[in-house]
């Protein structure tokens, strides 16, 4: 027993000796340090606040919201916002990351002390849009002060309270701070006003339909102020009239005598006259009538019908509605359709109508006509058609036949065609086309059609080298005439091979001061054709020598006139080098060239290189406005030859 109780002792006395060294080696809990964790801080932005959802508000709380931590080996931790109790005189300021050197520092939260009043006037009120509703009245957005600056709080509806008006809240000033005076119910408003209303407003809408009256929008007296009621668009009731509402003073005091509608004393007849009909212009329908609008007279007052359409009645015809005054009331004598007494005319009809459609080729035009219809005459207008081969189109027209007048259809009819005209064609019309550099101009003729002479209207064509454009022409051949068709001929190549008529008689006046450009013949289109001269200054130290055609090898060359000195220096006007022409150049050379618009050829031209004369082929030149070419040619001064270059004059 000793033994067994001994044991239990020193185990119970090494357990403790073991606890209590262990108590010895830790300090107690409230002095515990905290590990040793490694808190670098970061050095990139924290992520955007999240976006929590609460409450709107809690009475005496506010919301505190949340945040980022930063936990080393975890990143960014969100730590979740929490109302707090709200503390009287000041203002949370929540915890924020600042930049300070390369990385971020966290700020804590903190409260901060705030006025309790503004020293300060509020800002203007905010502009608001309401409407008026009926038995609510608009308590008007105003600020207040809350954490030390100023909030908005929005206007409001509010029920109506009879006998009070609502007063809106307002800051005064008192001994040097703002307080606010709160909007309130005031009772002791005046049942009646005192002062008129204020002028109408126009706010008359469009009318939504027809039938429709519009009720006057007015002022209303509501808790102590003027309240403006808008208008309305009602529907007519039959036999009654709108009732505008209006205010009457009845001593000293407002009252409102309220619109209504009220019934029309209506006669069944009217007493005047019914205004001038309406303009309508509809549109021609085939097989309808159009019936015209008319007045009515409805519920006291002159009401239009408008037009309709109808469709038309075989042997019959409407009549039109009018209005009779008998014995002093008008009486409505009905429109209605009636049986015409013949179904033809007994008289001629009206004289045609003038058109003047504009020609369309290929089509003939269908003259207008006029047709008996519901016992009136009507006119149909004109209309084009196609033509047809071997046809022509023979006109309606109207027959009296037994003192009735009968209509003789339109209709295509075969045309007694002679394959060949048995007369002469008509004089050509005269065509006056501008010129067109590298162009020829085929006059237009006539041509035979369907049995009648047609026209054909000239064209033009590109200009051929060493060719001219024969016109056609009508030949008379025993009892027809027959069509030979134009054609383009070979003609004498440039150089012309003949020499040029002789220049008709000059007809140009010298002009005192002036000089006479005498006048040339050109060789055009395989053709000689006359250029007027004309005048020009005299040049200083310069004389003109005339162009002249002259003889060559292969034809007749122009060499063209020229400006040139007057008293060229020793006998040369270019001097000529050493061992330079003696003898005249030979013949030019024969040149193939068309035409080409906006240019002009430059003729080629010998010149004298090394002791030998050597050609210069021609080339074209860009026309040029009021300026002609001069080709380059060769003169005889004193005993040598000199080149008198080309050049725009």
């Amino acid at each position: 027993m000793r033994s067994y109780l001994y044991r239990w002792l020193l185990g119970t006395s090494l357990a403790a000796a073991v606890l209590a060294g262990t108590a010895a080696a830790q300090p107690p809990y409230g002095k515990r340090q905290p590990p040793a964790y490694d808190y670098d801080q970061p050095r990139d932005a924290p992520p955007p606040p999240r976006n929590e959802v609460h409450e709107n508000s809690r009475a005496g709380f506010f919301w505190q919201a949340g945040h980022w931590e930063w936990k080393r080996g975890k990143g960014w931790d969100w730590l979740p916002g929490h109302w707090e109790r709200v503390r009287a005189a000041q203002k949370y300021r929540p915890v924020r990351w600042e930049k300070r050197g390369a990385v971020w520092v966290r700020l804590d939260g903190d409260y901060v002390s705030v006025a309790t009043h503004p020293s300060a006037a509020p800002p203007a009120l905010r502009a608001e849009k309401y409407d008026n509703r009926p038995g609510f009245v608009w308590v008007k957005g105003s600020w207040t002060w809350k954490d030390g600056e100023w909030d908005w709080i929005a206007g409001h509806y509010e029920r109506e309270r009879a006998k009070q008006r609502w007063v809106d809240a307002r800051w005064e000033n008192r001994g040097g701070r703002w307080e606010l005076i709160e909007g309130r119910w005031e009772n002791d408003v005046a049942v009646y006003p005192t002062v008129p209303p204020p002028q109408l407003r126009n706010d008359r809408p469009a009318r939504p339909n027809p039938g429709y009256v519009w009720i006057q929008g007015n002022w209303d007296w509501k808790n102590g102020t003027w309240v403006w009621i808008d208008g309305r668009w009602e529907k007519e009731r039959a036999g009654s009239r709108w009732r505008e509402p209006r205010w009457d003073n009845r001593g000293g005091k407002w009252e409102l005598v309220a619109g209504d509608w009220e019934v029309i004393p209506v006669s069944p007849y009217p007493t005047s006259a019914p205004p001038p009909l309406r303009v309508e212009s509809p549109v021609a329908r085939a097989g309808f009538v159009f019936i015209r609008g008319s007045w009515e007279w409805k519920n006291g007052a002159w009401a239009w019908v408008d037009g309709r359409w109808e469709k038309e009645r075989v042997g019959s015809r409407w009549r039109e509605p009018r209005w009779d005054n008998r014995g002093g009331k008008w009486e409505l004598i009905g429109g209605d359709w009636e049986v015409l007494p013949s179904p033809y005319p007994t008289s001629a009809p009206p004289p045609l109508r003038v058109e003047s459609p504009v020609a369309r080729a290929g089509f003939v035009f269908i003259r207008g006509s006029w047709e008996w219809r519901n016992g009136a005459w009507a006119w149909v207008d004109g209309r084009w058609e196609k033509e047809r081969a071997g046809s022509r189109w023979r006109d309606a027209r109207w027959d009296n036949r037994g003192g009735k007048w009968e209509l003789v259809a339109g209709d295509w009819e075969l045309i007694p065609v002679s394959p060949y005209p048995t007369s002469a064609p008509p004089p050509p019309r005269v065509e006056s086309p501008a010129a067109r550099n590298g162009f020829v101009f085929i006059p237009g003729n006539w041509e035979w059609r369907n049995g009648a002479w047609a026209w054909v209207d000239g064209r033009w064509e590109t200009a051929r080298a060493y060719q001219a454009f024969v016109e056609g022409r009508w030949e008379r051949k025993g009892d027809r005439w027959t069509w030979t068709d134009g054609r383009w001929e070979t003609c004498a190549r440039n150089p012309p091979l003949s020499n040029p008529p002789p220049p008709p008689r000059a007809n140009i006046t010298p002009q005192a001061g002036w000089i006479v450009i005498p006048g040339r013949w050109n060789w055009v289109g395989c053709k000689y054709e006359w250029d007027a001269g004309g005048q020009e200054k005299p040049r200083a130290g310069q004389k003109y020598v005339a162009g002249n055609w002259a003889r060559g090898a292969d034809g007749w060359v122009w060499t063209a006139g020229a400006w040139v000195n007057d008293a060229p220096p020793t006998g040369s006007y270019y001097p000529p080098p050493s061992g330079g022409p003696r003898n005249p150049p030979p013949p030019p050379q024969a040149e193939t060239y068309g035409a080409k618009e906006g240019f002009v050829w430059a003729r080629g031209h010998y010149e004298w290189r090394t002791d030998k004369y050597e050609w210069i082929p021609g080339h074209w030149e860009r026309a040029r406005a009021k300026l002609t070419w001069q080709d380059a040619r060769w003169e005889k001064q004193g005993d040598a030859w000199v080149l008198i270059p080309g050049g725009w004059r």
